[in-house]
C-alpha cells in the first residue's frame, strides 16, 4: 500500500488543513512481481455529515489480465479497508456503458443511486473525451 499526499484545497485555512491531511491509498495487484491492476481511493468527510466515506477514484486492470478476478479482488480489498476504517460508505463513478465494471460493483454490494455526475467540459476536455 502506497500513501500519497492529496493536494486538495478549499477556500478556508481550516479546509486546507483538513484537505491536505487526506491521503490517497493506492493498491497494486501484481502477478510475478509485475503490476497488472490498481485501485486508487481517498477517505474524506461525507458531504453535509460528520461521518467519513471512501471514494474509489480509479480502478484499472491491464487488458491481458481482465476477466480473471483481479478487479473483483481489488474491489473487495477496497471494501475491506473501508470497513476497517469505519467509514459510512464507499462511493464511485463508473461509465454507464461499462457493463462488466457495473456488474462487478453490484455483485460486491454497491447500489445504484439517483445521483447523476455532471461535467462542465471546457473545449480541450470535450475534445479529449468526445463528450
Amino acid at each position: 500500500m502506497y500513501r500519497l499526499a492529496a493536494p486538495l484545497m478549499t477556500a478556508t485555512a481550516a479546509g486546507w488543513r483538513r484537505d491536505l491531511g487526506q491521503v490517497f491509498d493506492a493498491t497494486v495487484a501484481t502477478i510475478k512481481n509485475k503490476p497488472v491492476g490498481m485501485a486508487l481511493t481517498v477517505c474524506m468527510p461525507l458531504p453535509g455529515a460528520t461521518a467519513r466515506m471512501t471514494e474509489l477514484v480509479g480502478l484499472y486492470v491491464a487488458p491481458p489480465f481482465r476477466r480473471r478476478g483481479i478487479g473483483t479482488a481489488l474491489v473487495r480489498h477496497v471494501l475491506a479497508e473501508a470497513r476497517n476504517n469505519k467509514v459510512a460508505c464507499v462511493r464511485l463513478a463508473v461509465a454507464k456503458d461499462n457493463d462488466v465494471a457495473i456488474a462487478t460493483y453490484l455483485r460486491n454490494g454497491f447500489k445504484s443511486t439517483e445521483f447523476e455526475i455532471l461535467v462542465a467540459p471546457f473545449a480541450p476536455f470535450a475534445a479529449a473525451t468526445k463528450v
